[in-house]
């Protein structure tokens, strides 16, 4: 009875993942069209305090490296906007 009852919930975690996977398929497609041969992907985790991860530009002056690849960054508070009109 186990079995019968988490079988949904497995196929639907099933067809997401292979639809992920096309929709992701779809994307590096188009990228590669208009895009030169080389794409690359930089990932990372920046801590608060440890690497002084904050609103601000990252870092200060210059840019990051990690290999061939230089890049900085700016993190910026978006501010709210209200748009409701009060009567």
């Amino acid at each position: 009875m186990g079995l019968a009852v988490a079988a949904p919930q497995v196929s639907t975690v099933t067809t997401a993942i292979g639809r992920a996977s096309i929709l992701g398929n779809l994307a590096y497609q188009i990228l590669s069209k208009v895009t030169a041969d080389t794409i690359g992907l930089y990932r990372n985790s920046w801590l608060q305090y440890r690497d002084g991860f904050g609103i601000r530009p990252h870092p200060q002056a210059g840019s990051h490296k990690v290999k061939d690849l230089f890049f900085w960054y700016k993190i910026i508070r978006e501010e709210a906007q209200n748009n409701f009109e009060t009567p």
